[in-house]
């Protein structure tokens, strides 16, 4: 399909008024994208059948999910300047689909320094970003709360950087190497930014 059809698709929900296109839904599908006009919590059931539906199922359900979007936040369109950063290669998991993980004896295997990952979130913030996204191998040779201090670093440099970091097998890893519970862990690391 190209975009022209696309195009054509989406203006001819836009153009339709919702009540129309809820009368050429299911009796299901409208008594689901009822429930979410007047946000009603969906049932896993509805929210499964809302996500296959098509035809006029499907149209009723973009110009509800529409109208939801416009309710909620209008129609400004905004985004976010990041940069993801990983501070290591190195990890010791060895997940079958993984291409990024070195050991430490390879010759492009890094761990960077506290250092090194500021001056790049200085350099993204000289670029505008406004977000940093951060992840790394799981290193059985980093500090215990590497993960921490990392977020102390760039939080003394850059108080107002919002920060995206760390993958559950991180939060895992992280959280064992200092034996604490992963409620605690998660607390510690979202006080230090």
């Amino acid at each position: 399909m190209n975009l022209e059809y696309w195009r054509t698709y989406v203006d001819e929900i836009e153009a339709t008024p919702v009540e129309a296109l809820l009368g050429k839904a299911s009796p299901a599908v409208r008594t689901a994208l009822e429930h979410a006009l007047l946000k009603k919590e969906l049932t896993p059931e509805e929210g499964l059948l809302l996500y296959t539906s098509e035809g006029d199922d499907l149209r009723a359900t973009v110009k509800c999910a529409d109208l939801a979007r416009a309710e909620d936040i209008g129609d400004e369109v905004t985004y976010v300047v990041n940069r993801n950063i990983n501070f290591t290669n190195i990890c010791f998991v060895g997940c079958q689909f993984c291409g990024f993980k070195r050991q430490r004896w390879e010759a492009d295997a890094y761990d960077h320094s506290d250092d090194t990952i500021v001056r790049k979130v200085a350099d993204a913030v000289a670029r505008g970003a406004t977000e940093i996204c951060m992840q790394g191998g799981i290193n059985p040779d980093m500090p215990p709360f590497k993960y921490r201090d990392l977020l102390d670093a760039m939080k003394r440099a850059f108080p107002e950087i919002h920060i995206h970091a760390f993958s559950p097998m991180e939060i895992m890893y992280g959280a064992k190497r200092v034996r604490m519970d992963y409620p605690e862990y998660i607390t510690m690391l979202k006080e230090h930014g």
